[in-house]
């Protein structure tokens, strides 16, 4: 991939790339210290470098200076948030993190193909040893963007500071979840071929699940020359009632009280002309102002209790076009055994299909 340089970055390539083949050549003699320092001088003297960043970051990462490696990493990312490199390299970083292994080779500077040691995963309650699918030439593209902002910018309280674990390898744990949306969202995008796409979203709290879904559409209004896309959300944004609850779901009354539409609001901000916010408890919600769309082509559930699952259901089922998706977030979690059967008997005499995933969620093809 062409590096991309800042002015001052440009004026000085022809001494900054020989500071960096010196790099290069002391870590081929095995003088990882001494590569470091150089790579170091760069970053200090042209803070703009952006491949300098990534080339240091893979390097103290293999020192065992692992939190240093991340931090330089984030920098390089900062700096191009679309750069395919860095964006592999941080991939292949968290990957061996977790494996507790890490070859410099891996992670060379000179490899542009990372992902071809990316297997094996772990976390939202999976394990898996095979290829990741946004490591190959799927196109990953808007995923992996939405992904390295999130890291940078996100604000969630349900990514909470544990001992030990980055920052990065937290949100990696949910990289399986946000694959699965973005996908969704894409298969319903290609399928309904709604020139304006309408989509909504049930339990949105600080708007995680949004975020993917809108950069992903974003990254499609531009590839498929959608005329327009707006994501109405659904959520009381305080603590769960107790009305309606079914005996069994009494434990999580009170839960998400942390929750804050202002919060989400600016983790959206960048969609302000593409959100529609409907704060409220549903089902009283879904017939208050502002108005719901008439017709949808996604949706997307994620109330943990049985009453508002079932009313969104019935309320949007007969609005959603012919291709459309039907997503849910915790479908197959233990906590919400209740909520799956009323789901599974929502959908027992629905003509389409309707397929469990090992990450717990589930979708429903039209």
């Amino acid at each position: 991939m062409e590096k991309r340089m800042m002015p001052q970055v440009e004026q000085d390539k022809d001494e900054i790339n020989q500071f960096i083949d010196m790099a290069q050549e002391e870590c081929q003699k095995g003088n990882k210290s001494e590569a470091v320092k150089i790579l170091f001088e760069v970053v200090q003297r042209w803070p703009n470098c952006q491949f300098a960043h990534n080339d240091l970051g893979c390097i103290l990462f293999n020192m065992g200076k692992r939190q240093q490696g991340f931090d330089c990493m984030r920098k390089a990312l900062q700096l191009n948030p679309n750069d395919q490199r860095s964006l592999q390299n941080l991939a292949a970083m968290i990957c061996e993190s977790k494996r507790g292994e890490f070859d410099i080779d891996k992670v060379s500077p000179n490899r542009a193909h990372v992902y071809d040691q990316s297997y094996g995963f772990e976390g939202w309650g999976m394990q898996t040893s095979h290829a990741h699918p946004w490591a190959q030439d799927l196109d990953s593209t808007f995923l992996l963007q939405a992904h390295t902002e999130a890291i940078a910018n996100f604000d969630s309280p349900r990514i909470p500071s544990l001992p030990g674990i980055s920052i990065e390898e937290k949100w990696y744990n949910l990289l399986w979840r946000h694959w699965t949306i973005t996908y969704a969202v894409r298969h319903a995008v290609e399928f309904t071929q709604e020139p304006d796409i309408k989509l909504v979203e049930c339990g949105v709290c600080d708007g995680m699940s949004a975020f993917f879904t809108l950069k992903e559409l974003k990254g499609q209004y531009y590839l498929e020359h959608i005329n327009s896309f707006c994501l109405h959300l659904y959520d009381s944004w305080g603590s769960m009632r107790e009305q309606g609850l079914l005996e069994e779901e009494k434990g999580i009354a009170g839960q998400f009280r942390e929750n804050d539409i202002e919060r989400t609001k600016k983790n959206l901000s960048d969609f302000d002309d593409n959100t529609v916010y409907h704060q409220g408890f549903i089902p009283e919600s879904l017939n208050s102002s502002p108005t719901a769309p008439e017709s949808i082509s996604y949706l997307h559930i994620d109330l943990n209790s049985v009453e508002p699952t079932i009313a969104a259901l019935e309320f949007f089922f007969p609005r959603l076009l012919r291709g459309g998706i039907v997503l849910f977030d915790d479908f197959g979690w233990k906590e919400y055994c209740p909520t799956r059967e009323a789901v599974i008997k929502f959908f027992i005499d629905k003509p389409g299909i309707f397929m469990p995933s090992p990450t717990g969620q589930a979708i429903y093809y039209r």
